[in-house]
């Protein structure tokens, strides 16, 4: 129930709180709880690998015709490739101990999963905000509308 109240106040504003896709079940979601309001914050989602090895993810499938020449997720073993989507954080908390918290759960999620390597979708305003962080992100590929 608290997934769905803030799936629906997240940094993408059209997303169903109700949604579900063919990847959800083999999904995991992290909700972030902030103890000063003992309440919940935020919540992101991961993908996990266990899908199947000709199955695309998401982005990837987003993706194609836009990744930079270099890029390729074949190279990438597939149990060790994930994608991080669904990232949802209250309007009052969007500050960055939040993206910090957001980062946490993402950082826990893959490091249980066993997952080295993850792709995902950000606004350059949210890298921009991880880039003060001094997290740097390696862009695959150049903006598009995902």
């Amino acid at each position: 129930e608290e997934l769905k109240k803030l799936k629906g106040t997240s940094y993408e504003p059209f997303v169903d709180p109700n949604f579900q896709d063919d990847f959800e079940s083999f999904s995991i979601h992290r909700l972030v709880f902030y103890k000063p309001t003992k309440q919940y914050i935020g919540n992101v989602r991961l993908i996990c690998p266990n899908m199947g090895l000709e199955n695309l993810l998401p982005a990837e499938k987003a993706g194609k015709g836009f990744f930079k020449n270099w890029f390729h997720s074949s190279d990438i073993p597939r149990k060790y490739l994930g994608e991080v989507s669904q990232i949802a954080i209250l309007p009052n908390f969007r500050a960055k101990f939040a993206i910090i918290g957001i980062l946490k759960a993402i950082f826990e999620m893959c490091h249980e999963r066993s997952i080295y390597f993850f792709l995902i979708a950000i606004e350059p305003r949210i890298n921009r905000v991880l880039h003060l962080l001094g997290i740097e992100l390696h862009p695959v590929s150049d903006i598009f509308n995902y």
